[in-house]
């Protein structure tokens, strides 16, 4: 039976059990475990002796995985799930100054030296630059290119 958009609603409203919790949220029940043992997940809210999860522990997790999934550690994880529960901003966690709203750039600021780590690199022939690569590494894709 497909349940409707309300029934679903409802459901993360009032709790669902964890092998549904992770059944639906795209994971495992042992993997939601491992989540809560580490502090990255907060525990299922107790009815009795039974736990269950709603939509905060949903939306949580969903930014878990998330960030797993683009690389970060679970210790990186924790960090900022921890700096986002007191309300700190992308500044305070990165220990940089605070930008103005809206303000984007990808230029570095004036008052910041650039670092190239190529600049002491003379280039006396065209591809020569390739030479810094080990040349296994090249071997590779020469035979590559040859099939």
């Amino acid at each position: 039976m497909v349940k409707t958009d309300a029934e679903t609603r409802s459901d993360l409203d009032t709790g669902m059990t964890l092998d549904e919790f992770a059944r639906r949220c795209g994971t495992t029940s042992r993997n939601v475990r491992a989540l809560q043992s580490s502090g990255a997940l907060p525990p299922p809210i107790m009815r009795g002796r039974k736990g269950f999860y709603g939509g905060d522990h949903r939306i949580r997790l969903s930014a878990v995985l998330r960030l797993q999934e683009e690389g970060f550690s679970l210790a990186s994880v924790r960090t900022l799930l921890a700096a986002w529960e007191r309300g700190a901003t992308l500044e305070d966690v990165l220990g940089l100054p605070a930008r103005p709203r809206g303000e984007r750039s990808t230029e570095p600021s004036t008052d910041q030296e650039v670092f190239d780590p190529f600049e002491d690199i003379v280039v006396r022939r065209p591809g020569a630059f390739l030479s810094i690569v080990p040349s296994p590494l090249l071997e590779g894709v020469k035979g590559q290119a040859a099939s």
